[in-house]
């Protein structure tokens, strides 16, 4: 077998194992034939997941709290942005845990404008107490 045989070789066993990977990702995420636009619709489908955030009637307004408790989202964001370290906030709060802390990030990065309404919502609810 010459060198040229042995290149043709290699290369033929790249497109089948190229032709492999994709039909494995079109049967594992559901895409069509279609490529690229098949994989796109199941990235706008993807959700995000918080395991340590939701939303329960009753608890907080019905907005955003860490599970389990009744420590509202907004409450540890705001604490951030008036200055507080990631560590203080865990301190804090010793009831949560470094990942449900960290959770309430992430969640905030998700959701930036409700969590920004939250916070001015009960900053003006704040003023009204104290005036």
């Amino acid at each position: 077998m010459n060198l040229r045989q042995i290149r043709v070789r290699i290369a033929k066993g790249d497109r089948e194992r190229d032709n492999t990977r994709e039909e494995r990702a079109r049967i594992k995420f559901g895409a069509s034939k279609g490529g690229a636009e098949g994989l796109m619709g199941v990235a706008a489908r993807k959700h995000k997941i918080h395991p340590y955030v939701g939303r329960e009637k009753g608890v907080c307004g019905g907005r955003s709290v860490i599970e389990g408790t009744r420590i509202p989202v907004w409450s540890i964001i705001r604490w951030y942005q008036l200055g507080m370290s990631l560590e203080d906030i865990i301190r804090e709060f010793p009831q949560l845990s470094p990942s449900q802390v960290h959770d309430a990030f992430s969640y905030y990065y998700d959701n930036r404008e409700e969590i920004e309404e939250d916070i001015a919502e009960n900053e003006t609810d704040l003023k009204e107490v104290v005036t």
